[in-house]
């Protein structure tokens, strides 16, 4: 389900491990500028604190947006238990370890 939601419900997941470069970071954030357009962000609602969302992908992108002043972003609400955002994250993790 997406949903725009405010900057202060989302919770950046501990478990991220993706990473960008200052570079990079940078010029996502320009194209986001630029095009106005960006792949939502995937979160959960989160498992200990009441009404807000737990980030599971879009980190960067959150950061981007936050960045320019984005009051609210597109966000993909997945409704996920604890062990299945494990493995998300976890697959999230190997897929980055091998770019």
């Amino acid at each position: 389900m997406y949903e725009n939601l405010p900057l202060d419900v989302l919770v950046p997941s501990p478990q991220n491990a993706n990473r960008m470069s200052r570079m990079y970071a940078k010029k996502l954030r320009h194209n986001i500028e630029q095009v106005g357009l960006y792949e939502t962000i995937t979160v959960r609602p989160h498992p200990s604190m009441k009404d807000k969302f737990e980030v599971l992908n879009g980190h960067e992108r959150l950061k981007a947006l936050k960045d320019i002043g984005t009051n609210s972003v597109k966000c993909d609400i997945w409704e996920l238990a604890e062990s299945q955002a494990r493995l998300f994250l976890a697959i999230l993790k190997s897929l980055v370890k091998n770019l």
